[in-house]
């Protein structure tokens, strides 16, 4: 009986843990309506949590004052 509770156990730890995977992060920067080249990251050996977390939208203001947005997509 305790070998069957502990291997149900097993399983269920193992239907709930998140498997690490490596993941592409491909972002396009606007300027001025122009928009640049694609730019893709590598995320290794992360979480789909964490690589969504690390590959996000961005807008605001360069260095020269002009907006910008930042488009990304993970694939």
């Amino acid at each position: 009986m305790k070998k069957l509770i502990t291997l149900s156990a097993l399983i269920a730890i193992m239907t709930f843990a998140s498997c690490k995977k490596d993941f592409q992060c491909s972002c396009v920067t606007t300027t001025n309506g122009v928009a640049g080249p694609a730019v893709s990251t590598s995320l290794v050996s992360v979480t789909k949590k964490t690589a969504k977390a690390n590959c996000v939208n961005e807008s605001g203001t360069d260095a020269n004052g002009k907006p910008y947005t930042k488009d990304c997509q993970l694939n």
